[in-house]
């Protein structure tokens, strides 16, 4: 029994070892770590991409690249010769290298996606090892001048003007379905304004974005910042004065994807 006993731990202990080396064998390993610029971005914005390639395993790894997707090779500063080629094509164990990219936002972009991809060969195997970063969005914001109404007003200039009480549509750049406006009865001597925008449309980063002008007859042309004496700021809900007809102008943008039409 003792016999036993005492091979059954000598067992167990022998399989303990062989897990420990099997453990213990050295394993390659990249990392790319990338820095996207801000969230938003208009046309011609220069949008700067940071990169840094990390060996995170054992050995040494060759022939190392990095490749973004869309904006194609990326320049490593700090790989090294490990495999004495004569080139600074490597990183050692616990390495880093670190590269950076630029983009000029051009017009008709709408949103950018991209992430990086590193490739390399393990000195250990001589396998492929590769890593691909997290992705980076931008969204592309383009400014338009919107207002609130059905009614088109007269002119060269296009514009809109709203009458009555209801709910009607945010004409952006007169082409545009930007969202809703809603002016309440008139109850006493003041009308709540209430503007909701679409999805993807918000308001300009302005303390003016909005401007409304109330008046008893309607002008003959679209009018100048400087003739909105009912109400200027950037609430999207106002209580003003009891007026036949409102101008109401929103300083505009659409971020993200977006349907262009022909002008």
């Amino acid at each position: 029994m003792r016999k036993i006993v005492g091979f059954l731990i000598l067992t167990i202990c022998m399989l303990a070892l062989l897990s420990v080396v099997a453990s213990a064998e050295p394993v390659p390993g990249i990392e790319v770590v990338k820095d996207c610029p801000p969230e938003f971005a208009y046309v011609g914005d220069t949008l700067a991409y940071e990169y840094t390639v990390n060996n995170t395993g054992d050995g040494a790894l060759l022939d190392v690249t990095l490749v973004d997707d869309p904006l194609g090779p990326i320049t490593l500063i700090g790989l090294t010769d490990v495999d004495a080629d004569t080139l600074l094509d490597d990183l050692a164990v616990g390495a880093y290298a670190t590269g950076t990219a630029e983009y000029v936002v051009q017009e008709g972009d709408t949103v950018l996606l991209n992430t990086a991809t590193a490739s390399s060969t393990s000195e250990l195997d001589e396998t492929t090892v590769e890593a691909t970063s997290d992705e980076c969005m931008v969204e592309i914001c383009y400014e338009e001048t919107a207002f609130g109404g059905d009614t088109a007003g007269g002119g060269k200039a296009w514009w809109y003007y709203f009458s009555g009480a209801g709910t009607q549509t945010i004409w952006a750049g007169q082409h545009y379905d930007a969202g809703t406006v809603t002016v309440s009865e008139c109850i006493g001597v003041e009308v709540t304004i209430t503007i909701v925008l679409a999805e993807g449309w918000y308001l300009q980063d302005d303390d003016e974005s909005v401007k409304i002008k109330g008046c008893e007859s309607i002008p003959s042309k679209r009018q100048p910042a400087g003739r909105f004496e009912t109400y200027k700021g950037d609430e999207t809900e106002v209580e003003v004065p009891c007026f036949a007809y409102y101008i109401i102008q929103l300083d505009v943008q659409h971020c993200g994807e977006f349907e262009f039409e022909d002008e």
